[in-house]
């Protein structure tokens, strides 16, 4: 008893010693994902080594089998393949880091990978049903558990989409819950202010496109004083010149500008453009042109429109402005800018009379504007077109015109309703789901019960068959083991029927014909002594001795013959001794293993005597050999016999073969066995022999 507990005792020493150290490499392991992700996040680092950093993380993060681990890494790998612009790999691991979310039904990070793939089906793929259907599941979740900066990114995002579907009322209806939210909260960082910036913003934009002028530019102004919120050196990008102040100050002068020109204030929008760098110091001319070059031939085209509309004749003035704008908007191969400035500068060229200028820059428009499909820069080169071109052919444009107009207002209507079918539907898909859950878990547990009978009815049904089969295959392997023994022992029969008549041709050969056959040779010897017949009968009687001698063989082989019946090595022995000695040629017979002749079958055993006999015969008749060695083996279920002679061989490519060799053949085949006969010219013959035996 003390003996099982220091056993007991000892094994279990083991087990905590196994679990211990087990455990020490999963904290290690644990400790170097940390590491890696933390240097991961370490902007001061370029992206590609960040991206190394974090992939490593990701690998050690698989190998612990923990999903959080993993979905954590992942997180970090995502965030890294955003910041370089690759959103082929955010898209890849968004996807991934979703489904882990939801097998380990983590709230916060199911409502993050559903706004990631939202924005990158927006922003990337421009496949905005499948944007807004990503974007309503995450503001669903977070609403639900109360992330309000999450909401509002994810309001804000919705609102920007339904702005370029062109539906400006409930684009504006959540950029006031964004702006709501984002007031309500106490202490807002610097992004926050930005996302409070951007909302007025685009609000202002909304009610521009609406042609609420008046409301336009009070949002405007109140977006530029929400950025006084914001310290003066905070940047956006970090790597630009100026401000983020400074950057949101231009883009909101040229928005008001732009409201004063669609309000036909010309003088008004003039006079923003012109000051636009003295109340900015800090932006000049130059920065603007090196850091943005779009935004500042921009301000040079409308500038220059402005003042065209204004219908200032400083004509050289405009043109110079439109043309530095068009210019840089060619050389950065721009396309919207190219589509837009080109059917501003074509109106100016139309106006002072320059209608080939105007018709070469509104068919460039129109083709590069059906290319990237703004439809409403389209509309407006048709329009000019169809001015410029006389006849059918300006007919043709003013219908096309009309045409696009009413699609582009239809379209408008579509989407104004698209994303509140998209809304519906998608609760109605949740709905669905969740009631299809609960009715697949009622199936499966049905289902499942139903199985299991069929399984055990199936059991029960296989056993039942099987221990028929069973008791069929016993009774069959009964009887056919009588009708094997049946055959064993009319084989018997026919064998001992053979020998017995075997047995009477030897004794009639041996007694009757060899006898008559040796007196007359004595005779012959005797009666003729004289030597002139001697030397003319002397090769006579040489061949009647051998005849004597193959017949004396003959008998003897006939007659000793009872192969299944007698001690089957001593009987081989004996027959293989007698020939040998009669034939004056030495043997050997090596056994390589213990063979129990006995337990071979009798009709193996028979053939095999009658294929060593021939073999044998070979050997005395044709080798002329002085040595013959026998050498028997069994290996697995075969049984192998070597008979090896150092006669004078014989040529295997012989168009004639005796009758002995066929035998052999014929005799080992009928057994399923091979025989291979290997001679070489003068240094004798090898017969190998395989025979399967049970």
């Amino acid at each position: 008893m003390y003996v099982i507990k220091q056993y007991l005792l000892f094994f279990f020493g083991l087990s905590c010693f196994a679990l211990s150290a087990q455990n020490t490499n999963f904290i290690q392991t644990l400790d170097s994902i940390q590491h890696f992700r933390k240097l991961s996040d370490d902007a001061s680092l370029n992206l590609e080594t960040r991206l190394e950093y974090a992939k490593k993380a990701s690998e050690l993060s698989y190998k612990t089998e923990v999903d959080s681990t993993i979905l954590l890494s992942n997180r970090k790998l995502a965030i890294v393949y955003e910041g370089m612009g690759n959103s082929e790999m955010l898209s890849i691991y968004s996807h991934k880091n979703l489904k882990l979310a939801k097998k380990l039904k983590d709230t916060l990070a199911i409502g993050i990978y559903n706004k990631a793939l939202g924005i990158h089906n927006y922003r990337t793929l421009k496949q905005n049903d499948s944007a807004y259907y990503y974007l309503y599941n995450a503001l669903k979740i977070f609403k639900s558990i109360n992330e309000p900066y999450h909401e509002s990114d994810v309001l804000t995002n919705i609102a920007n989409l339904q702005n370029d579907e062109q539906n400006y009322t409930e684009s504006d209806f959540n950029l006031v819950k964004v702006i709501k939210i984002l007031e309500s909260l106490p202490k807002k960082n610097n992004w926050e202010k930005v996302c409070l910036v951007e909302a007025y913003l685009l609000i202002g934009n909304n009610n521009e496109k609406l042609k609420l002028y008046k409301k336009a530019i009070d949002y405007y102004k109140k977006a530029l004083y929400s950025s006084n919120e914001l310290p003066e050196d905070f940047k956006y990008p970090k790597q630009s010149r100026y401000s983020y102040k400074q950057n949101i100050f231009l883009y909101i002068q040229i928005n008001i500008a732009e409201v004063y020109k669609k309000n036909k204030k010309f003088q008004r929008a003039i006079s923003i453009y012109t000051d636009l760098f003295n109340k900015n110091s800090s932006l000049t001319e130059e920065i603007l042109y090196e850091e943005d070059p779009i935004t500042y031939a921009a301000v040079k085209n409308n500038l220059a429109y402005n003042l065209y509309k204004s219908k200032n004749q400083n004509f050289k003035k405009i043109k110079t402005l439109f043309n530095q704008a068009y210019k840089i908007f060619y050389i950065l191969n721009s396309n919207y800018e190219i589509t837009a400035g080109g059917n501003d500068m074509a109106e100016f060229y139309n106006s002072i009379g320059k209608k080939d200028s105007a018709l070469i820059l509104s068919k460039r428009s129109y083709n590069i504007g059906k290319e990237i499909k703004d439809f409403h820069e389209v509309s407006r080169s048709l329009l000019l077109l169809s001015k410029l071109e006389k006849g059918n052919k300006g007919k043709q444009y003013l219908y096309e015109h009309i045409k696009l107009n009413d699609s582009l207002l239809d379209t408008e209507r579509a989407s104004r309703n698209k994303f509140a079918r998209i809304k519906f539907e998608t609760d109605n898909y949740i709905k669905e789901a969740k009631r299809l859950t609960t009715r697949n878990t009622l199936l499966i547990i049905t289902g499942s019960i139903t199985l299991l009978a069929l399984v055990l009815l199936f059991i029960f049904r296989h056993q039942k068959i099987k221990n028929q089969k069973l008791i069929f295959e016993d009774q069959q392997q009964k009887n056919n083991e009588e009708i094997y023994s049946l055959m064993i022992q009319e084989q018997t029969n026919i064998e001992n029927g053979k020998l017995v008549e075997r047995h009477e041709i030897s004794e009639e050969l041996h007694d009757g014909i060899l006898n008559s056959l040796t007196g007359t040779r004595l005779g012959i010897e005797f009666s003729f002594l004289d030597d002139e017949f001697k030397e003319n009968l002397s090769d006579f009687i040489k061949e009647i001795k051998t005849i004597e001698k193959e017949i004396s063989a003959l008998a003897y082989n006939l007659k000793n013959t009872q192969i299944a019946n007698t001690n089957f090595n001593e009987h081989l022995k004996e027959y293989i001794e007698n020939q040998c000695k009669l034939n004056k040629i030495q043997f050997q017979i090596n056994y390589r293993t213990n063979i129990l002749w006995q337990d071979v079958n009798d009709i193996v055993r028979i053939n095999l005597f009658r294929v060593l006999q021939e073999s044998l015969q070979n050997v005395v008749k044709h080798a002329k050999a002085s040595l013959v060695t026998f050498n028997f083996n069994i290996e697995g279920n075969k049984l192998h016999l070597n008979i090896i002679d150092n006669g004078i061989g014989f040529n295997p490519n012989a168009a004639y073969k005796g009758i002995g060799l066929k035998n052999i053949q014929s005799r080992i085949s009928k057994l399923n066995g091979s025989v291979c006969f290997e001679p070489q010219n003068g240094k004798g013959t090898t017969v190998a022999i395989q025979l399967p035996i049970k």
